[in-house]
């Protein structure tokens, strides 16, 4: 059966969103839930600003799971991207991307816990170039899914650099 998410924008959002809801997310969880959806999707861009347990307070009370986490207003908002010429703008973004990989933890208290709620893995280095030319240990990564026993698909999100049958090989022999 499938399982219907609400988008709704937290609090730290400056700008309109693509959501139902925006700001009061406990009064939002609880019309979702009333509408009968089954999950979320937080939109937000600055996890700093927000309460990640009062936010899974809200939800578990309504019987809602995190489907996914939006962090489109990061680069909307803030212009922060981990794809560009700009060192620090690249920085900037990836201590947002582990302040929202913190926020998530909040749901999931590790990716092992996860387990089977995982059905997808879109993989990208910090720099958008073939797996293991940037800092992520992809090994590891790898590693763990498999100790999960995940069955699921991976994919990657990465520029065609220096050219397309290169990274296509350096992918798939990582």
């Amino acid at each position: 059966m499938i399982k219907i998410a609400a988008t709704i924008g937290t609090p730290d959002l400056r700008t309109e969103t693509l959501a139902f809801y925006r700001g009061d997310v406990a009064t939002a969880v609880r019309k979702v839930a009333a509408l009968g959806y089954d999950s979320v999707e937080f939109m937000l861009r600055d996890p700093a600003q927000l309460d990640g347990i009062q936010l899974r307070r809200w939800s578990e009370e309504h019987n809602l799971q995190l489907a996914t986490i939006c962090t489109g207003h990061v680069y909307d908002e803030d212009g922060l991207g981990s794809v560009g010429l700009d060192l620090q703008v690249r920085q900037r973004a990836m201590q947002c991307t582990k302040s929202i990989v913190g926020f998530a933890a909040t749901y999931f208290d590790s990716f092992r816990e996860a387990g089977g709620l995982c059905w997808f893995v879109r993989f990208a280095g910090n720099n958008r170039h073939w797996l293991g030319s940037a800092h992520l240990d992809f090994v590891q990564i790898v590693r763990v899914l498999n100790e999960m026993g995940y069955s699921g698909r991976v994919s990657t999100g990465i520029l065609p650099w220096p050219d397309p049958d290169t990274v296509a090989q350096a992918t798939i022999a990582s």
